[in-house]
């Protein structure tokens, strides 16, 4: 049964979805993601279930396995270097990843409260708010990340992304079910090198333990 809307539409009026183009194809990407829990997990899926049966327009689901809170991408798909992200990656691993212990040794586990579905241009999600917590370790991890002067950009919103649009369309309108809201325990996070975008094919180099 749905409830009264717990969910907010973003975008103005007569705005219309975006199909994006990096759905599916091969690409070179490192992240540090944060993973649901088995019960998260049964919530995301049961409210990607219900946008389904509802939404009227045509959507790409992120699949169970793929789902995730993206921490800090240490090399974004589109990035553009002066080489191949997997030659860099090979090269700045073991110093990046010690740089990642060191900023974690002090940095305590904690948990994110995803309360809220949004519709953007470019996707559906679900977001929490954006902790002091959460924005120090992004920005002390975005630091440690240095490839000859350059350090990535750390996200400025905590969300897990449900769905991309496979059509132009207006932005749906989305009711959610009672699985809002749901804490998200952050003890660890998982350092992944993806192959093909958005971490639907992915490969597990590491994991990073919160204190």
């Amino acid at each position: 049964m749905l409830i009264p809307q717990l969910a907010v539409t973003a975008g103005k009026s007569g705005v219309l979805t975006k199909i994006d183009p990096l759905w599916g194809q091969d690409c070179e990407a490192v992240q540090l993601q944060a993973l649901p829990s088995s019960d998260n997990l049964a919530s995301l899926v049961a409210i990607q279930d219900e946008i389904e049966a509802t939404a009227q327009l045509e959507l790409r689901r992120i699949p169970a396995e793929a789902l995730h809170c993206t921490i800090l991408t240490l090399l974004h798909p589109t990035a553009q270097f002066d080489r191949g992200k997997f030659d860099i990656w090979n090269e700045y691993a073991e110093r990046w990843t010690a740089a990642f212990l060191d900023v974690v040794a002090d940095t305590f586990s904690f948990e994110l409260t995803f309360d809220r579905i949004i519709c953007s241009e470019m996707a559906i999600i679900v977001t929490a708010p954006e902790l002091p917590v959460l924005q120090m370790l992004r920005e002390k991890l975005a630091n440690a990340v240095d490839y000859k002067g350059w350090h990535p950009n750390p996200p400025d919103i905590a969300h897990i992304t449900l769905f991309r649009y496979a059509a132009e369309g207006p932005i749906p309108a989305i009711r959610s079910s009672g699985s809002l809201p749901f804490d998200m325990p952050v003890p660890r996070m998982r350092l992944i090198k993806e192959s093909v975008y958005p971490t639907l094919q992915h490969q597990i180099v590491g994991e990073v333990v919160l204190a």
